[in-house]
């Protein structure tokens, strides 16, 4: 927590950002313990962020407006042709704070399918690693493109196959397509994550897992030189979960 410096929220669904408040006051109770300086997290989210989490920040118990500092993740988004020169200067100093503070050297997001303003995230780090990063989203074209070659994807696999019509109605995948999304922008590795209820702690295995699958879990930490030994879990993982499955 002591080491956090940056938050991205990818939409606006509340159960993907209702819990900042309580992270911010926690880490900043941890910092003054540990007798350190108090700087802001960089919050990286939509413009509906702002006027939420100002409010909050009035209303709240404590004071957390001086506990984070709010970028738009259109900040990250390619130019479109009406902007100005003031404009695009302006987002090229987000820009760099943004990837200077973080020790990257790109940090870019795009527009994908799930509700208004929902976003994916793609990032390279200086030491010459890319990641990509879904959100809640259906099948997107605009994702494929942003992580052309990227080391890992992490990417939503929330349906099964048999729920290709929940998935469509909902704007999330299932896991082959999550996987398709993986191949067409050639990811070394992807690992699947947000998986339905319904199945328990893992998602239905099915043929399309192949040696570049992985199964995410909360507070895993892997890796990216063992990401390789992670398609060796999938089945004992099956075999392991498969009664909690409803």
């Amino acid at each position: 927590m002591a080491k956090l410096k940056a938050i991205y929220i990818s939409h606006l669904h509340i159960d993907h950002h209702m819990g900042i408040c309580t992270v911010l006051l926690q880490r900043r109770n941890l910092l003054q313990r540990l007798g350190l300086e108090v700087e802001p997290v960089m919050v990286i989210a939509g413009r509906f962020m702002s006027p939420w989490i100002q409010t909050i920040g009035e209303d709240f118990i404590e004071d957390i407006n001086s506990l984070f500092e709010l970028f738009s993740t259109n900040d990250f988004m390619p130019d479109k042709y009406w902007v100005s020169n003031r404009q695009r200067v302006r987002k090229q100093l987000v820009q760099r704070h943004v990837t200077n503070t973080l020790g990257l050297t790109e940090f870019r997001t795009t527009l994908v399918g799930h509700c208004r303003g929902a976003t994916g995230l793609l990032l390279r780090h200086k030491k010459n690693w890319s990641l990509v990063y879904s959100g809640d989203a259906e099948y997107s074209r605009n994702l494929v493109a942003l992580g052309k070659d990227c080391d890992v994807l992490i990417h939503e696999a929330t349906f099964s196959e048999e729920e290709k019509d929940l998935a469509v109605l909902h704007k999330h995948c299932t896991t082959s397509q999550a996987i398709q999304v993986g191949q067409e922008m050639n990811a070394k590795f992807t690992l699947l994550t947000h998986f339905s209820q319904r199945y328990g702690r893992v998602p239905e295995f099915n043929d399309s897992f192949n040696d570049k699958v992985g199964v995410a879990h909360d507070f895993m930490r892997v890796r990216l030189t063992d990401l390789p030994l992670l398609p060796m879990f999938n089945h004992p993982l099956e075999l392991l979960f498969s009664s909690e499955r409803n």
